[in-house]
């Protein structure tokens, strides 16, 4: 059973993996930041006057805004949203959901190309540092090749802490750090729950769902979102609340 199981893992690494890999994953913590303009103010000191960048991006560290608690009401909004959204079995996979891959396995089979995906927050998080977004087999065979080894790696809240900061949300915004300074100006632990609800309503398609593009999309979006923190007990509040 061992050998069969061995030459199938060689198999796959002959397919999608490199030996480049090993050096690849440890990369994941770098970022890309817009460099800043620095001034002296009156007080003699430098601060910050002016940004240049393609992209904005805040690059936040995930234990300065996360709150160890079990009260629904003082648990980090944000990460709730997320992890609600995006991967709510997030610390109990190892980088796959097996059944959620099944399911879009038999799904693009049937239409004979991509169209369902079973991402995880680690397989989102090898993408964007290390994948394009062509929607082929074998890339997002690569993707979750990629996303076991970062679990190998990585503990969960320093691939979490990867994701919030990379994910795209729209309008030129990297992180939800730099999406809260654009839509609401404030950081991110003052963000009350609509309004982290809305910054995890933009990971598909931001462009589409942004407030300020289609308000009515926008809104019914995080009406989504809002019921799933409902579903996944994250929120104290009924379901009939939740879609209102």
């Amino acid at each position: 059973g061992f050998f069969f199981f061995l030459l199938g893992v060689i198999n796959v690494f002959l397919i999608v993996g490199s030996f480049d890999d090993a050096r690849l994953i440890p990369k994941a913590m770098d970022y890309e930041i817009p460099s800043t303009l620095y001034g002296i103010n009156a007080k003699g000191q430098y601060e910050p006057i002016a940004e240049f960048y393609q992209f904005s991006r805040i690059v936040l560290d995930l234990p300065s805004f996360k709150e160890e608690t079990d009260s629904p009401d003082k648990r980090n909004k944000v990460l709730q949203c997320f992890l609600s959204t995006e991967d709510s079995n997030f610390y109990e996979h190892h980088g796959l959901d097996i059944r959620g891959i099944i399911r879009a396995f038999a799904v693009n089979i049937i239409a004979g190309k991509i169209k369902e995906g079973a991402s995880t927050i680690t397989q989102q998080v090898a993408r964007l540092k290390f994948l394009n977004t062509d929607r082929s087999f074998i890339r997002k065979a690569r993707e979750a090749w990629l996303a076991v080894l970062m679990e190998m790696y990585y503990d969960k809240n320093t691939i979490l802490e990867m994701y919030l900061n990379e994910i795209p949300l729209g309008h030129g915004t990297l992180g939800v750090g730099a999406a809260a300074r654009f839509y609401f100006r404030k950081d991110i632990n003052s963000l009350g729950w609509g309004e982290a609800a809305l910054l995890a309503s933009l990971t598909t398609r931001p462009k589409e769902f942004s407030p300020l593009v289609n308000p009515m999309v926008s809104s019914n979006k995080v009406r989504v979102i809002f019921m799933k923190l409902v579903e996944n007990g994250k929120m104290d509040i009924s379901r009939a609340e939740a879609e209102y």
